[in-house]
């Protein structure tokens, strides 16, 4: 009698249209769900890459405070460089930062230098992802043509600049410190980003893209509606050992192949992140002559 009911109850199969509905159903579910969960894990890359830039932007302001009103140099005149300089504003020493074997893994607060959304797997550890404005963060000595007011470009030659104070830059919540920086791929394992925006102070306002001024000479040359170019928005490709720096839109970016097709976060002098679509900025978040 059991027998016969349990025959009863199961000998019921399904057919091969209920089969493929219940395909169906699930593929849909599926291409449904994907771009959800595809979107919410670049959300999730971009506010990582967000809070990394306000640590920065902290460690920054920590440094000004402690020399009186100072910013860091992008590249001071011996040779160093802005992270390491900052990581001891972010745990103590800097020591951590020259000392390690640059394939150690990342870790700690030198993880706050790594963009989450960087195409390329970089396991360098002391490799960054983030440039520095240098009409903010000052170069301490770079070897590029000298252009003073109402001249050609004369030769080359070794320029000096001081640190800037944070009191010259009248426009701290529009001026951009830092923001993502595009990416070397220097070998088959990746690398770092160019830890420098274009060259800009106020006697090289063109640095090396030709024709686009960043830090007018003088108010005559004030556009600060001037959106900054996107054609620089690039990785390099293998083989290559230098890309231009310059701001790198890919956060949320469509196609890797298409420039500026994402969006770029960027810390601001007063320490504020925003997260700008490509073409949205321009010369006055740069330039901090006006």
């Amino acid at each position: 009698m059991l027998a016969r009911k349990l025959g009863k109850n199961f000998s019921h199969a399904f057919t091969l249209i209920e089969l493929l509905v219940v395909i169906s159903i699930i593929a849909l579910l599926i291409g449904i769900l994907l771009p959800a969960l595809g979107a919410a894990r670049d959300s999730a890359k971009n506010i990582l890459c967000s809070s990394n830039l306000r640590q920065i932007g902290i460690a920054m302001n920590g440094y000004t405070v402690e020399n009186d009103g100072f910013l860091p140099w992008s590249g001071d005149p011996v040779g160093h460089f802005w992270p390491p300089v900052l990581l001891e504003y972010m745990e103590g020493s800097e020591d951590r930062y020259w000392d390690a074997d640059t394939n150690a893994a990342h870790s700690g607060t030198v993880a706050a230098y790594q963009c989450p959304s960087m195409p390329y797997e970089n396991t360098h550890f002391r490799e960054v992802s983030y440039g520095a404005n240098q009409a903010v963060l000052h170069h301490g000595r770079r070897n590029f043509p000298i252009q003073l007011p109402g001249t050609e470009l004369q030769g080359s030659s070794y320029r000096w600049l001081s640190p800037r104070k944070i009191e010259s830059i009248r426009r701290a919540s529009e001026n951009i410190a830092m923001s993502d920086s595009n990416q070397m791929l220097t070998d088959s394992k990746g690398g770092g980003c160019e830890p420098w925006l274009w060259w800009t102070d106020n006697r090289t306002p063109v640095g090396h893209y030709g024709g686009y001024i960043f830090q007018p000479l003088d108010k005559a040359d004030v556009q600060p509606d001037l959106p900054l170019p996107i054609t620089t928005d690039l990785e390099s490709i293998q083989g290559e050992r230098w890309v231009p720096g310059a701001m790198r839109y890919r956060h949320n970016e469509g196609d890797l192949d298409v420039v500026g097709d994402g969006s770029t976060n960027a810390m601001f002098v007063d320490g504020h992140v925003e997260s700008a679509q490509a073409g949205t900025l321009t010369q006055k978040h740069i330039a901090v002559t006006y």
